[in-house]
């Protein structure tokens, strides 16, 4: 068994060395578990960072997750450094050097393809994708997000994209959240969203869309419970100018925990 270990502990070390001698930006002084230091300098200027890698498991963790897994690593203590802010700004200057020699490898690139198959977008697979990412549960969001739970940080840079936020109902018990000053600097191609559960809802997005002078489309979404064709005959009863649209993921997966 130590003989396998050790073997393969020199191949994992081999494999480092080979990633980090790609190094483009600054110096960065490894400390290896055997003992081993190296200083690996790139051809132009830039920050001086340490790492000193005490398990080779921080190796898995970066080919399964990416830059993700590299923070688990280090949250997992497989590697330590004197300073955390310097070995993430050199590890972001040099990335696309790193990323470019990692594709390369043809480990890696076979364990891509496994990964890609393992979680390809089916139906049944898609049901676990969306539960991962998004079935944390609020407390984990309100460590982060303001008191509207407003869960956006993305950069639009393509003025045809669309941003699709909801208003909250008194049904969700969270309609103090809503934050109406984002809402209307929403623009015309963007979209709000209202899930409507009862009258009391209705009523409510009547009266918020009247008294807020939106630009953006206005969307009405039956609750699961609720009946579609009634919301919708009450809106064209009402003359509205709004859309109406199902809830789809209710309609697949239920009120399945996560969904």
């Amino acid at each position: 068994m130590n003989f396998f270990k050790n073997n393969l502990d020199k191949t994992l070390e081999k494999l480092v060395k080979n990633f980090l001698s790609k190094i483009k930006y600054g110096n960065l002084e490894v400390e290896f578990p055997s003992g081993e230091r190296i200083i690996y300098s790139g051809i132009k200027d830039g920050i001086s960072a340490s790492i000193h890698i005490h398990n080779y498991n921080f190796l898995s963790y970066i080919f399964k997750r990416g830059s993700i897994g590299y923070a688990e690593a280090y949250m997992k203590g497989f590697y330590t450094t004197k300073n955390l802010t310097n070995l993430l700004l050199l590890s972001h200057k040099n990335e696309k050097y790193f990323l470019d020699n990692i594709n390369s490898n043809i480990f890696y690139s076979t364990l891509s393809k496994i990964k890609h198959f393992l979680k390809d977008n089916s139906k049944s697979q898609s049901k676990k994708n969306i539960s991962y990412h998004y079935d944390l549960g609020n407390k984990f969001y309100e460590k982060w997000l303001d008191q509207s739970m407003t869960y956006s940080s993305a950069i639009f840079d393509n003025k045809n994209t669309v941003v699709s936020m909801d208003c909250k109902c008194p049904s969700s018990g969270m309609d103090h959240k809503s934050n109406i000053s984002i809402l209307r600097a929403l623009k015309k191609k963007d979209q709000i969203k209202f899930v409507i559960a009862n009258e009391d809802d209705y009523k409510f997005a009547i009266e918020t869309i009247r008294r807020s002078n939106f630009k953006a489309q206005i969307i009405f979404q039956p609750e699961a419970k609720s009946s579609l064709l009634k919301l919708t005959e009450k809106i064209l009863n009402d003359k509205l100018n709004v859309r109406v649209l199902p809830q789809l993921h209710k309609d697949l997966w239920g009120n399945e925990k996560g969904r």
